[in-house]
C-alpha cells in the first residue's frame, strides 16, 4: 500500500472560525451561459474541480479563483482531495429567529473558466470562499472532488453510476476534508474540545484564549496547504 492510500485515512475537520468577514473574488461575465457537462469517457472516470487561486501581498483580502472541471480515471491514481459537506440548510436566520425554509435551496453562480456558470448551494460556496481566504500569497492550485459540481446532477444515469462509485472515490482521495460551515455559537465549544484532544494534559477548565485560538487557526491552515504543490 503506497503513502497516498495511507493518507486518505486522514480526515481534517474544517470550520470557518475566523472572526473577520470573508472576501472572495471570482470573475463572472455579465452574461454567461449555463455550464454544459460533457459525458464521461470511461465507466471509472470522475471529474475533479481544479481551483487556481491568485492572492497578492498588496491585496490579500481579494483573492481571485479560477475554476475548471477536469476528467480523470480512478485507476490512474489521480491526486485530489474529497470534500464531505452538506448541500444546504433547511432553515435560515431572518435576523430574529430561525425559520423553516420550504423553498428551493439558495444558489450562487460559479464560473467554470470559459465554459459557463454552475449554480451551487450556499454551503459549498462558503467552502470555496474559505479555500481562497486561507490560500498562501502567490498562485496555488487545489484539486477537489465535490459531488455537487463534479457530477452532472441532471443526468440521472451518470448520477446513479457516480453514487455507486462514491466509496472508491473517497478511498482514492489523498485525504478527505470535512467542511463544518461558518462559525456559530457552538464553534468555540467544538474548538475547545479539539484543543483538549490535541493537548492531552490541557486543563479541561481552561478556555481557549485568543492566542490559543490563533495557534489553532495557524495549525489548520498549515495542514490544509501541506504539500499543496503536489496537486
Amino acid at each position: 500500500m503506497n503513502n497516498k492510500h495511507i493518507q486518505h485515512c486522514s480526515i481534517f475537520l474544517l470550520a470557518n472560525f475566523y472572526l473577520a468577514p470573508m472576501v472572495y473574488s471570482f470573475q463572472i461575465d455579465n452574461i454567461m451561459d449555463v455550464y454544459q457537462y460533457s459525458s464521461l469517457s470511461y465507466p471509472t472516470a470522475i471529474r475533479v474541480l481544479v481551483v487556481q487561486i491568485l492572492k497578492t501581498a498588496e491585496d490579500s483580502t481579494h483573492p481571485v479563483s479560477v475554476f475548471n472541471l477536469e476528467e480523470t480515471k480512478l485507476q490512474d491514481d489521480p491526486n485530489y482531495e474529497a470534500l464531505s459537506y452538506t448541500w444546504g440548510e433547511t432553515t435560515y436566520y431572518d435576523g430574529f429567529t430561525y425559520q423553516w425554509d420550504s423553498g428551493p435551496p439558495r444558489t450562487y453562480p460559479i464560473a467554470i473558466h470559459g465554459s459557463g456558470l454552475l449554480q451551487v448551494t450556499r454551503n459549498l460556496n462558503e467552502f470555496l470562499q474559505y479555500l481562497a481566504k486561507i490560500a498562501p500569497i502567490g498562485t496555488s492550485t487545489r484539486r477537489i472532488w465535490a459531488d455537487q459540481m463534479c457530477i452532472n446532477q441532471k443526468n440521472i444515469d451518470e448520477r446513479n453510476s457516480q453514487v455507486a462509485m462514491m466509496k472508491d472515490i473517497y478511498k482514492s482521495a489523498r485525504r478527505t476534508l470535512i467542511w463544518l460551515g461558518e462559525q456559530d455559537a457552538d464553534t468555540l465549544s467544538v474548538l475547545n474540545l479539539l484543543h483538549a484532544v490535541d493537548v492531552p494534559n490541557v486543563d479541561r477548565n481552561q478556555k481557549l484564549t485568543v492566542t490559543l485560538l490563533q495557534e489553532f487557526q495557524q495549525k489548520v491552515t498549515k495542514v490544509l496547504h501541506a504539500e499543496v504543490g503536489m496537486f
